[in-house]
């Protein structure tokens, strides 16, 4: 992905935005397993997901819980992976 926001109303399998360069990603359930592997630069939000090194997890920044209320998503039960 290089760009954009994807929206994904369900669960992913694993490896979601391996390769990523910028953008983001929200997926409104389970990202999977070894999420971002390879990733360069953007955002993935979910409910939860297992990230891969050197993705970490973070608080979502009032920017990104406007985001997600912008496209219809209770913020609250996201998690930012970075």
């Amino acid at each position: 992905m290089n760009g954009g926001t994807v929206i994904i109303n369900g669960n992913t399998d694993d490896f979601t935005g391996i390769d990523m360069i910028k953008g983001q990603i929200i997926v409104n359930g389970d990202a999977g397993k070894f999420m971002t592997a390879n990733k360069k630069g953007g955002v993935l939000m979910a409910h939860k997901g297992s990230p891969i090194h050197p993705t970490i997890i973070k608080t979502l920044e009032t920017s990104d819980q406007n985001l997600l209320i912008s496209n219809g998503f209770n913020p609250r039960n996201f998690v930012k992976f970075e």
